[in-house]
């Protein structure tokens, strides 16, 4: 039987393949047909067919055959990260032969596949194009080597021309089927994700006023499943009668505005039973600019609404405990010390509203005036969980530092730890005890009081006295100036007394000189016999020669009659009071013991008791400024104090000392 010519073959082969691939179904089928005819037209060793993935930006193969093992076996490729310069050459220029003679000359870079114990020797490659662009490349392989010529190079890439067209379409239909897929796909996921949530979605149309629902919506107004509602009435319908006019009310809103739309209705249920929905869309408008359309969605919030009422509930009942107690409660985290509640009591305290407390800290809202106490407090809570009966300070939002007793106790909620806190206002209770106290203290004016009437009434009897003899005219010269210093002298007396009510009732203005600490000291004791009573002994040590201070006599007194004052309180039963005076110069252990003390001479008045002493806690506030009404010693001078719980108290007030100009040794009342 003689060769079929060329040409014919060539025509038979097109026209067969043509007409079978309008019928192929896909890709990997025409890659067979066009692979097929190639091997018919000038035979393979192994091909390639490859097309562009807009999606992925590169190259996908769709067909790759090689011999393996004596038989034609389709392969798997990887793709290399970029298109090979072969590949770019090809989708730049056109078809290209090559033919490889040996080991020698320049190897272009290709991608590997199949059998890599053996290489190609003769290929050629073909542009799959349409349109004058490129979507692929077609490749035939040979190892016989000059197995191709380029004519071989026309006719493969003829065939691929043949069947450009079909492969598009095959493509172009797949790719559809692959959107139309992921569209079922992604319509499922928003349907079941619906469905999960409990919501709807809905399409209202103005004009005719139909209404087009998802099939999620139906059953959330009680509807059979993809039930739908005709139009906007029976929608309006299902909806409870209480709530129908706020509805219709909140959409005629944002039809007229145009804002979103969003509103919390009740329909009911089939069981009977009401339903809490939401409903929020957005307004679109038609070609005429007026608002054509509203869509949106309905969601299903009766459980939220549920637990927001139970929730409700819960802290009705727990406000009736938290908040009518009589004590300031509070919570905050034991972690970050924000507060989480508060109860009114708390606030009224404090002077703040509830939303400046919630989530922030005490140290953020100043309520402590000694940030050290609230770290103490937090170092006990987290040592042994609670603090009992604590009193300590706490500023309100105004300012105003108030006393407070607090007990403090830890508790676990929500796999947190928190600090509950009970706390009482105790500064009217102390107020009233500093009252109690000064009381206490008046009484002992009262005796004062009668002491300082017997002096008074011994002064006005010598003047009075001295003034009815010289009335009489009957003295001589020298009795006349007698009587008349008696009564000079009674004056001064009465004078110095009055000094000395004064400085005790602080209204005196303070006027310093210089001043022998000695007479001073003198000067007051009747004036301290009068005060402390009779069970109280008087006991002066004086050192003589000391140099002159520089100060206000009254306020000498002042910090006499204070520390006397404060002796007797600790001798209830009577006891000894010791003053003394002296002149110390300071050493380095003094200086050491006192911060901020200097190197010096100073006059030192020193006072002591023996009387019931107080604990060294606070044995730094003994010359603290004391409450209204009691007398102020520390307003005068600076002090050191040392003191024993059930001994003694023993009070230093040092002075520094001077030449003054009268060339007299002088000091001056402050602390070294």
């Amino acid at each position: 039987m003689p060769a079929e010519p060329a040409s014919e073959k060539r025509e038979r082969v097109l026209h067969r393949f043509a007409h079978e691939l309008s019928a192929a179904s896909g890709l990997p089928e025409a890659a067979r047909l066009l692979a097929q005819a190639a091997d018919e037209l000038i035979g393979w060793d192994c091909c390639i067919l490859e097309l562009w993935d807009e999606e992925m930006h590169d190259f996908v193969f769709i067909y790759a055959v090689d011999i393996m093992e004596g038989k034609r076996t389709e392969v798997p490729v990887e793709f290399p990260p970029a298109p090979t310069p072969m590949l770019r050459a090809v989708a730049a220029h056109g078809p290209k032969l090559l033919l490889r003679d040996g080991l020698s000359g320049e190897e272009p870079k290709l991608i590997p596949f199949g059998d890599m114990k053996r290489r190609s020797a003769s290929m050629l490659f073909v542009p799959i194009r349409q349109g004058g662009r490129v979507f692929g490349l077609f490749t035939t392989q040979s190892y016989t080597p000059q197995a191709y010529s380029q004519d071989d190079l026309t006719l493969l890439q003829t065939l691929a021309d043949y069947g450009t067209g079909a492969i598009a379409r095959i493509r172009a239909q797949e790719q559809l089927r692959a959107s139309e897929e992921r569209l079922r796909e992604n319509q499922d996921r928003f349907r079941l994700a619906l469905e999960v949530a409990a919501m709807g979605t809905w399409d209202w149309n103005i004009v005719s006023g139909e209404v087009h629902c998802s099939d999620n919506l139906g059953p959330l107004f009680g509807l059979p499943a993809r039930e739908h509602f005709a139009d906007y009435r029976e929608f309006i319908e299902r909806i409870l009668p209480e709530d129908r006019a706020p509805m219709e009310l909140a959409l005629q809103r944002a039809l007229e505005t145009g804002e979103p739309f969003s509103h919390e209705f009740r329909v009911a249920r089939a069981n009977g039973q009401p339903a809490w929905l939401l409903g929020q869309g957005r307004c679109y408008a038609g070609p005429d600019g007026k608002i054509a359309r509203l869509v949106g969605a309905t969601l299903d919030i009766t459980g939220r609404r549920q637990a927001q009422e139970a929730l409700r509930a819960s802290e009705e009942r727990f406000a009736k405990v938290f908040h009518s107690g009589m004590a300031a409660i509070s919570i905050a985290d034991l972690e970050t010390g924000r507060y989480l509640d508060v109860n009114q009591r708390w606030l009224e305290m404090l002077g703040f509203t509830r939303e400046e407390v919630i989530g922030r800290t005490g140290l953020e809202l100043g309520v402590w005036p000694v940030p050290a106490d609230r770290e103490r407090m937090l170092a006990a809570l987290h040592s042994g969980g609670a603090l009992r009966d604590w009193q300590c300070r706490w500023v309100r939002k105004d300012g105003q530092v108030i006393d407070a007793a607090t007990s403090f106790e830890t508790m676990a909620m929500g796999g947190r730890q928190y600090y509950i806190g009970l706390t009482h206002d105790i500064t009217e209770k102390l107020k009233l005890e500093e009252e109690l106290r000064q009381a206490h203290r008046m009484e002992s004016v009262g005796q004062l009081a009668a002491g300082i009437a017997h002096d008074f009434n011994n002064i006005l009897t010598i003047i009075s006295g001295g003034a009815a003899l010289i009335l009489t005219g009957r003295l001589s010269e020298e009795a006349g100036r007698n009587a008349t210093r008696q009564i000079q002298f009674a004056a001064d007396r009465a004078a110095g007394l009055t000094r000395q009510l004064l400085t005790f009732s602080r209204r005196q203005v303070i006027q310093r000189r210089d001043l022998d600490l000695n007479a001073a000291v003198t000067n007051i004791t009747q004036f301290l016999a009068n005060l402390l009573g009779e069970n109280i002994e008087v006991e002066m040590n004086f050192t003589p020669g000391l140099p002159f201070i520089h100060a206000d006599p009254g306020m000498i007194e002042q910090v006499i009659m204070n520390l006397a004052v404060n002796a007797r309180d600790a001798m209830p039963r009577g006891g000894r009071l010791a003053i003394r005076t002296e002149l110390n110069e300071t050493d380095t252990a003094f200086l050491t013991r006192r911060t901020g003390a200097r190197r010096g001479r100073f006059v030192v008045l020193a006072v002591s008791d023996n009387g019931t002493g107080i604990g060294s806690s606070s044995t730094s506030r003994i010359l603290s400024p004391p409450p209204r009404g009691c007398s102020a010693a520390t307003v005068a001078v600076p002090a050191a104090g040392e003191s024993t719980a059930g001994k003694n108290t023993r009070n230093v007030v040092p002075s520094p000392a001077r030449l003054s100009t009268s060339t007299q040794p002088s000091c001056c009342l402050a602390m070294p």
